[in-house]
């Protein structure tokens, strides 16, 4: 901890990028890096470094925190959110980063961290928008891609199995949320719902 201690933002929000990449959950070294981020909110620098913070660094923890699903940091990823939101005028944010806020928001949603409300809490329905308008913009240019001959393969298995279905299989549909409803957090490649009632999602 004392090398991370003198560590750049950068250093830290990549630190904290590899291992949400990676799916390993360092729960020491990522509530010193979130810690690290708050005072970097609050003072505009890295504490020990004097080197501007700038939003990617901030948006990749808080990704990193949200893919980790490290629930016990909520408090700090919605404080780097207000951060964020009281600049927001004044930075320019590219897709990457608002797509990163989009899948922090749809994680406090749907595991009901936050308040329940997600974002909401502390982005204007404006900034929340241009975030929900950057994924969905990803989502359409993956829905625009070709579908490999391995998917059709395993779509034509699919409608071939002797399952009664209430919705026949279809490809490339968005995910559902825990209510039914469509929640636009992922691209499926082929989903289902038996007549029972067992809903199936199905990467290729």
């Amino acid at each position: 901890m004392s090398k991370l201690a003198a560590a750049k933002p950068q250093d830290l929000a990549n630190i904290a990028w590899s291992l949400a990449e990676l799916g390993h959950r360092d729960q020491q070294i990522m509530t010193f890096v979130v810690q690290q981020a708050q005072q970097w909110a609050i003072n505009g620098t890295g504490r020990s470094s004097g080197v501007a913070c700038i939003p990617q660094h901030l948006c990749n923890i808080c990704w990193s925190v949200a893919v980790l699903d490290l629930q016990q940091q909520v408090p700090g990823v919605l404080q780097l959110m207000a951060s964020l939101s009281a600049q927001w005028s004044s930075m320019k944010l590219v897709p990457d980063e608002l797509r990163q806020l989009y899948q922090v928001y749809i994680w406090l949603q749907d595991f009901e961290l936050g308040g329940a409300q997600g974002l909401q809490v502390v982005l204007t329905e404006q900034q929340l928008q241009q975030c929900r308008e950057a994924w969905s913009c990803s989502l359409r240019a993956q829905q625009r891609e070709a579908v490999t001959r391995f998917q059709q393969s395993v779509y034509s298995a699919v409608q071939q199995l002797p399952v009664k279905w209430s919705e026949p299989p279809a490809m490339e549909q968005l995910s559902r949320g825990r209510d039914g409803r469509e929640d636009g957090a992922l691209q499926v490649d082929i989903t289902a719902r038996t007549a029972d009632g067992v809903r199936l999602a199905i990467e290729a």
